[in-house]
This record gives structure tokens, C-alpha cells and sequence, in this order.
């Protein structure tokens, strides 16, 4: 080799060195975050996480039973309710009729007032 060639092999050799060291630094980063994230959690992390998440079902189970429970006892009431007033509106009627039929011309009869009192 002539001089010429080597005085031009030195920069460029000395510029190697820089960019290689940034080259591995950055390989040897991304290695240590794919460790990270692949087995970061240890495992005690890692049951209570599960345990956590088959508490968090039950819950959900829990109250969606819970839930589907007080609809029907809604339900149920609301129908009681609903027969209830059925009756309720079925009798008033009913004695509305015959107390108004059974009043004298003239006389207003009061609720619960029986009729010549």
C-alpha cells in the first residue's frame, strides 16, 4: 500500500470505531427491553395478577346474579302492585256504582258513609 492509501484508511478506520460503539449500545438496549418486557413480571407478580383477575370474575358474577335476583323481586312486586290496583279499581268502581244507584236524588254520599246515616 502507498501512503496516499493509508493516509485515507485512517479517517476512515477512526470513524468506524464511534459508529460501531453506537451500533452495539443500541442492540445491547433493545436486547434488554425484549428481556424486560418477555419476563419482567416475576412470578409472584404473576399469581397475584391471576388471582386478582378470578376475583374481579366472581364479582362480576356475583353481581350479575345479584342483579338478575332483585329484577325478578322488582317484577314480582310490580305485579302484586299492578293486581292490587286491579282490585283497588275494580271495587271502587263497583261500590261507586251501587252507592250511586243506592243514593237518594239529591244526596251526596261521603267515602265509607252508609247510605240513610
Amino acid at each position: 500500500m502507498d501512503p496516499e492509501q493509508i493516509a485515507l484508511l485512517i479517517p476512515i478506520v477512526a470513524l468506524c470505531i464511534p459508529i460501531s460503539a453506537i451500533v452495539t449500545s443500541h442492540l445491547r438496549k433493545m436486547a434488554e427491553i425484549k428481556a424486560r418486557v418477555a419476563g419482567g413480571l416475576s412470578r409472584e407478580v404473576r399469581e397475584e395478577l391471576n388471582e386478582i383477575k378470578s376475583q374481579l370474575a366472581n364479582l362480576r358474577d356475583t353481581t350479575t346474579k345479584f342483579d338478575m335476583t332483585f329484577d325478578a323481586a322488582l317484577s314480582r312486586i310490580e305485579e302484586r302492585v299492578d293486581r292490587m290496583e286491579d282490585r283497588q279499581g275494580t271495587s271502587a268502581a263497583a261500590s261507586a256504582n251501587s252507592t250511586a244507584a243506592a243514593a237518594p236524588a239529591g244526596e251526596t254520599l261521603l267515602v265509607g258513609q252508609r247510605i240513610g246515616s
